[in-house]
């Protein structure tokens, strides 16, 4: 006996219980499905863009369009480096923060190099 038939015939002996049982839990799976889909909302999107310039690499290589092949791969790149920072909690206010510290930090040193540089020193 398939799945199906004992599907019906289950069915028809409990006369719509088993039916309301499966709906309960039917509901059930789906709120946890969709409060899951709202807290990963952006790591399944990254990761869904992920695999979709993955394939969509393979198949500008297969079909000899390089450039297009490129172009996704730094969208996977892209995606890739969005998916960490979001699973580490880093947003792009942070990330901007930190490239001024370390410009500045890059500047101060350039600045103390030229500064403390003695004056006959060869560079050959």
């Amino acid at each position: 006996m398939n799945l199906i038939t004992y599907f019906c015939s289950a069915m028809q002996k409990n006369e719509g219980k088993l039916h309301h049982q499966l709906m309960i839990g039917g509901i059930f799976a789906v709120g946890t499905l969709a409060a899951s889909f709202l807290v990963m909302r952006w790591e399944l999107l990254s990761a869904m863009m992920m695999f979709f310039a993955s394939q969509l690499h393979v198949q500008c290589r297969r079909s000899s369009r390089n450039t297009m092949a490129f172009i996704f791969t730094g969208v996977g790149i892209g995606m890739a480096c969005w998916f960490v920072t979001r699973l580490l909690g880093i947003i792009l206010s942070q990330l901007l923060m930190i490239r001024h510290e370390m410009w500045e930090s890059m500047k101060q040193g350039m600045l103390f190099m030229l500064a403390n540089t003695p004056p006959d020193l060869q560079f050959t």
